[in-house]
């Protein structure tokens, strides 16, 4: 009670958490994005003092504060020493310690990674673009070392004796590349598929790359669990979000539904204003598997696939 009180600048979408007001992730009209990713035995908040105590936010309403008041990371840098990010309530969140970090993106390409640890803040520029969760983010650029062998190119082979080895396929460029689910192996995933990836232009081509590079780090139902009495305790890819910062457009698919779908933000924010309310929409929707077998196909239109389809005797 009593903490840090702002009128929003900028209308924002999101997804939210634990039935609060708050969000996870989102991205504002001006085409900047956050999320809060989870940092659990390293996030330390900054202590409450109660002299300032109208400067004070919790931990987890920082995303909506930074979606809130600013157009671009380098505001949103300015801006951070101004406030106190600390602990709040638990009873808000299901009485457990929500701990966090943050991404910041613009759509200027800016990226800062924002940490609390030991009582003090500390922002991290990040021209990787990529974040998972604990530990650190400098810990995480410091492991990049044990990758430094990963490349898109495949290896040529190597001579031992009169022999001469190749691999056994496409790919010999990135083995060692860690396949499991843990942040760091995660972390390093994603930078490689990043790094990697061939420049594309526009934004359905972008968006098209960026689907497919974040299809490689779903975790499925199982295969992330730990063992209790009563029932396993488990993680899944609840959900996935990509912001287009430029064509302002917030894209998400759930765990059951992997149908993209996608909110103009501003026709959201057309309708927020028009009620003057927060609006809500559905996230659990029933997945959709259209059938097109009954599609009529123009026989002079050539296959492009590995399929097609025939009649009998058809080749």
């Amino acid at each position: 009670q009593g903490g840090l009180r702002w009128v929003a600048r900028y209308g924002f979408v999101g997804m939210n958490t634990a039935d609060l007001p708050v969000l996870s992730d989102g991205m504002n009209e001006k085409g900047l994005a956050a999320g809060g990713l989870l940092f659990p035995g390293y996030a330390g908040y900054q202590p409450y003092e109660e002299k300032l105590r109208g400067q004070t936010i919790a931990q987890y309403e920082l995303v909506n504060w930074v979606l809130a008041n600013f157009a671009t990371v380098e505001e949103v840098r300015q801006a951070l020493p101004q406030i106190r990010v600390c602990w709040g309530d638990k009873r808000k969140t299901g009485n457990q310690d929500l701990m966090l970090h943050y991404t910041v993106h613009d759509a200027n390409g800016g990226s800062i990674v924002i940490e609390f640890v030991d009582g003090q803040a500390r922002v991290y520029d990040n021209p990787l673009g990529v974040l998972t969760n604990a530990p650190t983010f400098d810990w995480m650029l410091t492991n990049i070392k044990n990758y430094v062998n990963l490349a898109a190119f495949n290896h040529p082979g190597l001579e031992a004796g009169d022999l001469e080895i190749s691999g056994f396929g496409q790919g010999t460029g990135m083995l060692g590349l860690p396949g499991d689910y843990t942040p760091p192996s995660r972390f390093i995933r994603m930078l490689a598929l990043t790094q990697s990836a061939y420049p594309v232009s526009g934004g359905d081509q972008g968006l098209s790359l960026t689907m497919s590079i974040i299809n490689n780090i779903d975790i499925p139902l199982g295969a992330v669990r730990t063992a209790s009495h009563d029932p396993d305790t488990y993680d899944r890819t609840m959900w996935v979000a990509i912001s287009d910062l430029n064509r302002l457009r917030y894209y998400f698919r759930t765990y059951d539904n992997k149908n993209w779908r996608y909110i103009d933000v501003r026709k959201a924010l057309q309708a927020a204003d028009r009620t003057g309310q927060v609006m809500n929409i559905r996230l659990e929707t029933p997945v959709a598997f259209p059938e097109v077998s009954d599609d009529v196909i123009d026989p002079a239109v050539k296959s492009s696939g590995f399929y097609r389809f025939a009649g009998p005797g058809g080749e």
